[in-house]
């Protein structure tokens, strides 16, 4: 894969290296692990934040707390 071509999506798709999205009785968690030598942080927030306020949104409609964690620590 020639890292020299990606845009800003492939940068951090390429960077997370685990997605997982537990849902039980109490709770939404959603943790990313990103590599920063890839994509920071406030790259995944300029392309993602739309998409995690509706995560919010519907975690609420669903009577569940959304959050978000970022290398072990919580963002929303």
């Amino acid at each position: 894969m020639d890292e020299s071509t990606f845009d800003i999506h492939d940068r951090l798709n390429y960077s997370t290296n685990k997605s997982e999205l537990t849902i039980n009785e109490a709770h939404t968690l959603i943790e990313l692990k990103v590599d920063t030598q890839y994509g920071s942080v406030m790259d995944y927030f300029s392309i993602f934040m739309e998409r995690m306020m509706l995560c919010r949104k519907a975690a609420q409609v669903l009577g569940l707390d959304f959050k978000l964690t970022i290398n072990e620590q919580q963002m929303i």
